[in-house]
């Protein structure tokens, strides 16, 4: 017996079916990265199509609960003198943050520090400035009250009326800068984040 033969012929065999086998492995780890860049790219393009909805509709209530604030007593508030109180009592009907209220937790998907930061900030201030709104109407409602109430006939209980009224009157003036502060900061910050969003990667499609 060739022992020389035997030994080449089975190491011929061995080579010629590992060969094959490698290959067939190497080409379906391969296929199996592909598919799996693949998906992790189409996840990917998922969730930035995902964020940039959220940014829309963020920027879209924005605008256009701001625009109509503006409309309705912004421009009082922000003509108010020092001293003033503000003379409207706005009326405050519905919940108007629905899309940031309805999406907080996605808000840490948002890679741009400073536009995060903006949404949250502006969002806070507004309705920081809704609570003024909200102080000042019963401000405003106490001393219109106490200004119908009568003297009545003596002198004693007149001064008396007299002095609750001065101080209604008070609260409610005094008031009116807190009012107007809040407003300027929540449009400051409105400005900044609308700015932001116009600026944004994300909605830049």
């Amino acid at each position: 017996m060739d022992y020389n033969s035997l030994i080449s012929a089975i190491v011929g065999a061995v080579i010629g079916g590992l060969i094959p086998a490698v290959s067939t492995i190497w080409a379906a780890a391969w296929g199996a990265k592909r598919a799996f860049n693949y998906s992790r790219a189409l996840q990917n393009a998922a969730d930035r199509e995902a964020l940039r909805r959220l940014l829309l509709a963020i920027k879209a209530e924005v605008e256009t609960i701001w625009n109509g604030y503006e409309v309705e007593v912004g421009h009082l508030v922000e003509s108010l003198k020092p001293g003033e109180g503000l003379a409207v009592r706005y009326k405050l009907r519905q919940q108007y943050f629905t899309v940031y209220d309805s999406n907080t937790q996605y808000l840490g998907h948002v890679e741009d520090d400073q536009l995060r930061t903006a949404i949250i900030k502006t969002y806070t201030l507004a309705k920081g400035l809704i609570d003024s709104h909200l102080v000042n109407n019963d401000l405003l409602a106490y001393h219109r009250q106490m200004e119908r109430v009568n003297l009545g006939p003596t002198a004693l209980f007149a001064a008396g009326v007299e002095g609750f009224k001065q101080k209604a009157l008070n609260e409610w003036k005094t008031f009116g800068p807190e009012v107007k502060t809040a407003y300027q900061q929540t449009k400051e910050s409105v400005e900044l984040l609308l700015h932001l969003l116009n600026e944004s990667d994300v909605l830049k499609k």
